[in-house]
């Protein structure tokens, strides 16, 4: 039996909606020098129009060190490469007890060693999925995990230590 128009259309225009895509940028947090970001927190595309952002590891740790932060893609215009992925490319740690929030308007990639050794905690958003592909450590109170996303997902067997409490809420 052939469907019918009427179902292939709804199908097709609930498909449509479904990937509407906001204005966001593609953020790395990298040992490469910072690029198109924002010099403090709420850490952002500094031009505000999409694009790719490096924000070095070391100006995060830096802010980390006196206060809470977040990290962002979500910007007034413009469409980035993966419509606003943010992703850790290389090792982040810190001592104090601030939290490191990231928010995606696409997925979260943790693709490097994420290590808080002083009671800080992480807070993971995003509209899509959340990809563990390294290893995670979150020690000292009042150290905590927070994840609502999509999905969780992982490359392999990763370490995923939390010496506090830990929230992770998917969502369809």
């Amino acid at each position: 039996m052939k469907p019918s128009r009427k179902l292939l259309s709804s199908v097709i225009f609930f498909s449509m909606t479904s990937h509407l895509v906001q204005a966001a940028s593609d953020i790395t947090i990298s040992n490469q020098l910072n690029s198109d970001i924002t010099g403090t927190s709420p850490f952002r595309d500094v031009t505000n129009n999409g694009g790719t952002s490096n924000l070095q590891v070391v100006t995060l740790v830096g802010a980390l060190g006196t206060s809470n932060v977040v990290v962002t893609t979500n910007t007034a215009a413009g469409g980035a490469p993966f419509n606003g992925r943010l992703e850790v490319k290389d090792t982040i740690t810190w001592g104090a007890a601030n939290s490191l929030s990231l928010n995606a308007d696409a997925n979260i990639v943790i693709g490097a060693t994420i290590n808080s050794i002083g009671g800080g905690s992480l807070n993971l958003t995003s509209v899509g999925a959340v990809s563990f592909d390294a290893d995670v450590t979150l020690i000292g109170a009042p150290a905590g995990l927070s994840v609502n996303s999509l999905g969780v997902t992982q490359t392999e067997s990763r370490k995923l230590l939390v010496d506090g409490f830990a929230n992770i809420r998917m969502y369809s």
